[in-house]
């Protein structure tokens, strides 16, 4: 079908789901947004350990929301839905979000901030260098923005992985829901 991409494969993309696991918040019948699922990775994975919580998979492409349904139906699980809309459209807040970078990461940023639920925490992949989010390193940054961000490298079967764990701590009333458009003329951060 042409959805998985070249960068993971097999036991890999398993290893780098768990790793989201291990980062995301443990709360029993919360509700999590998986941002661009395509094949389901992460999200369709961490449906599948993570029974107590209910999942939506956010894929604009209708080839891979139709694949994404496909494969709920054949695993039988009961804690996920996909949303075939552009996240845009989402207008639900939730208690985690993950993602690979979906867009660059003042528009991540923004994107996971107005989805999150106060108290919430985001997980995105990141790339080894954490590109593009040196701004959320300022010292100002986190009382100004009501959001900390950490990096976190971690290591599995000597392979490096990157993410950037967001955790929401109350709500910014400077953030406006924005389209994406918008957020790419005048992103958060340059």
């Amino acid at each position: 079908m042409g959805i998985l991409g070249k960068s993971l494969a097999g036991k890999e993309i398993v290893r780098h789901s768990r790793l989201f696991d291990e980062l995301l918040p443990s709360k029993q019948n919360s509700k999590f947004l998986d941002i661009g699922s395509g094949a389901g990775i992460p999200g369709l994975i961490l449906a599948q350990i993570q029974k107590d919580k209910n999942w939506v998979l956010c894929e604009q492409s209708i080839k891979k929301a139709d694949f994404l349904r496909w494969a709920i139906e054949i695993l039988k699980l009961e804690n996920v839905e996909v949303e075939n809309k552009s996240i845009e459209e989402i207008k639900f807040k939730f208690d985690g979000i993950t993602g690979r970078l979906f867009a660059p990461p003042a528009i991540t940023f923004e994107v996971v901030l107005m989805l999150l639920e106060n108290n919430g925490i985001a997980v995105i992949s990141a790339d080894p260098e954490f590109s593009g989010w040196e701004a959320t390193q300022e010292p100002e940054f986190e009382k100004n923005i009501g959001a900390m961000v950490q990096y976190v490298s971690t290591q599995c079967n000597k392979k490096n992985y990157n993410f950037v764990k967001i955790s929401k701590s109350f709500q910014n009333v400077v953030l406006k829901q924005r389209s994406i458009k918008n957020m790419r003329k005048n992103p958060f951060w340059s």
